[in-house]
């Protein structure tokens, strides 16, 4: 099989990652080609929210007290001391000059949004300032590639800012019936936010700069000579092809969470609802451990609480829908097979909870588990952000007209339950939750409702009552190739291999295992690809 074209760089999967670097490596000089597995563009990041972690961004225009020592003492407060200093160094710089080149370069205007960091009041935190979004664009943007744009899983006619703030985050369909001119003119204007809005921006700046991009194209080996990579071999429409890449390849393929074999021999626990595209299958780590490259964190995940009852399609499967209102509005706690919390459900990693083992049997102690709330919730929230509290109850939905009864209605410790929520509703009830300090962490009142006296405590006290089961899934796997502070894949002894570079949640994450901020995956996507691509053009400066 003969080389059949050439390119200065080869980039493999088109998700945030992988479009920095395509974008970053064309403004350098390149000639560069994105290789993406799927018919469509975006990969997992249209089907975020769209926020990035930026300490230091030029929006912040210095008003609100940040510094990149404060970013770094918040890093150590989530994850200690750091194994490679030098690669938080290189984000905490890098994440404010590509978010203001890409307003340089692009059609995305970023703005400020008001969301807590994870363990937002730990030392080095700041209230507000740190995150930012897109402001909303137009879908035709992408020009050509306009409609091979993923479609992401929930509507992103409004920002992320706005999903909060309007009150979608009660019920999306009530909340666009009271703001009928803006959803009707971001429809005639075909504008998009969140992760869409991104996405399109990203990709009208590839194509206005010349990348050149080829779909239903699956990398499957390597090239290399005298130990650099040179190329990569794959399949598209017409057969199998040599890719000859003169700079070198970047893999930005993505996670590996519909690979069954590899989440069995690395993860914590199975990830049993995965919410991204089912072309996540490890590629590009298997490739690049092919050619010799170290993998990393590959136990870690981006780790969310699923339901299976009201899915979604993507790419013609059906994943499912992540909880979110169930966990930090009042009126509804989680609990598991004993009837017992186990976590504040209304904490950012709420999810880590759930592959939680017994240390002498390794039995997972909180699958399966279960979001329990009564009248007073199904009355004023929608269920999943999808049934209404005038609709109909789902038959998926368990409802009794006793605690004891739904929690023999799903297999749960019956006596388990009553005590639980005996004790929890005595304290709710004054706005309280010594177990767990539920409501008392600064993140929580963000998952809460404002409106309310307790944001995230009511009791759950009036019949019928309800059961929703909860599942372990995620939004991306962080293991994967090992970098250095320039996006270069590393072998074991930590030397790089030339002209092999990682992105995304194709690399190992830079950080640990806890989410220390929502934004903080894609700002890791969008940095490693930019060190990536400015890398391969040889545009980095000295980032030691």
């Amino acid at each position: 099989m003969a080389e059949s074209a050439q390119t200065d760089l080869a980039v493999i999967g088109s998700g945030a990652g992988g479009l920095a670097a395509a974008l970053a490596a064309r403004l350098a000089g390149l000639k560069v080609t994105v290789f993406e597995k799927s018919t469509l563009v975006g990969g997992t990041s249209t089907l975020s929210g769209g926020l990035i972690w930026a300490p230091c961004n030029h929006v912040q225009k210095g008003a609100f007290g940040d510094s990149p020592e404060a970013a770094h003492e918040y890093l150590r407060s989530c994850f200690g001391e750091p194994e490679d200093e030098a690669l938080w160094r290189a984000h905490v710089r890098t994440i404010p000059r590509v978010i203001e080149v890409l307003e340089a370069v692009s059609p995305l205007r970023f703005q400020l949004v008001r969301y807590p960091e994870s363990f937002a009041g730990r030392p080095g935190s700041i209230p507000f300032g740190r995150h930012v979004e897109v402001k909303v664009v137009r879908v035709a943007r992408a020009g050509r590639l306009a409609k091979r744009l993923r479609k992401p899983l929930r509507s992103s006619l409004v920002t992320l800012g706005e999903f909060y703030n309007l009150g979608f985050k009660f019920g999306p369909m009530r909340a666009a019936l009271r703001h009928p001119f803006l959803i009707g003119s971001r429809i005639v204007l075909g504008q998009a936010g969140m992760g869409l809005g991104l996405v399109t921006g990203l990709v009208a700046a590839c194509l206005d700069h010349g990348v050149e991009f080829r779909l239903g194209w699956r990398a499957r080996e390597l090239l290399r000579e005298g130990g650099r990579v040179v190329g990569v071999a794959g399949e598209g429409e017409t057969g199998a092809e040599r890719i000859a890449a003169r700079r070198g390849v970047v893999i930005a393929s993505g996670g590996f969470d519909w690979n069954k074999d590899l989440q069995e021999r690395y993860l914590t626990a199975p990830i049993e609802a995965p919410v991204v595209p089912p072309a996540m299958e490890g590629d590009g780590q298997l490739m690049a451990e092919a050619a010799g490259a170290a993998l990393g964190k590959m136990d870690l995940a981006w780790w969310l609480a699923v339901s299976l009852d009201v899915k979604k399609n993507l790419d013609d499967i059906q994943v499912g829908t992540a909880v979110y209102a169930e966990r930090g509005l009042p009126h509804a706690i989680i609990v598991n097979r004993r009837g017992r919390r186990f976590t504040n459900e209304a904490a950012h990693n709420m999810a880590m909870a759930l592959f939680e083992r017994d240390g002498a049997t390794g039995e997972l102690l909180n699958q399966p588990a279960w979001a329990v709330f009564d009248r007073q919730y199904r009355s004023r929230y929608d269920v999943l952000l999808a049934i209404k509290p005038t609709d109909p109850d789902p038959p998926w939905l368990f409802k009794a007209d006793t605690v004891e009864g739904l929690a023999r209605q799903v297999g749960m410790d019956p006596a388990g339950l009553a005590d639980t929520l005996a004790r929890f509703n005595r304290h709710a009830a004054e706005g309280k939750d010594p177990e767990f300090g539920r409501g008392s962490f600064a993140f929580d009142p963000h998952v809460g409702d404002s409106r309310m006296r307790y944001p995230n405590l009511g009791t759950v006290e009036r019949a019928p009552f309800y059961a929703l089961r909860i599942h372990l899934g995620g939004v991306g796997t962080k293991g994967g190739v090992r970098t250095n502070v320039r996006a270069q894949a590393l072998r074991a002894d930590g030397a790089p291999i030339p002209g092999l570079y990682a992105a995304g949640n194709a690399a190992a994450t830079w950080f640990g295992a806890p989410m220390a901020s929502g934004g903080i995956t894609l700002s890791q996507a969008l940095v490693m690809g930019w060190l990536a691509g400015r890398d391969a053009g040889g545009a980095n400066e000295n980032l030691a």
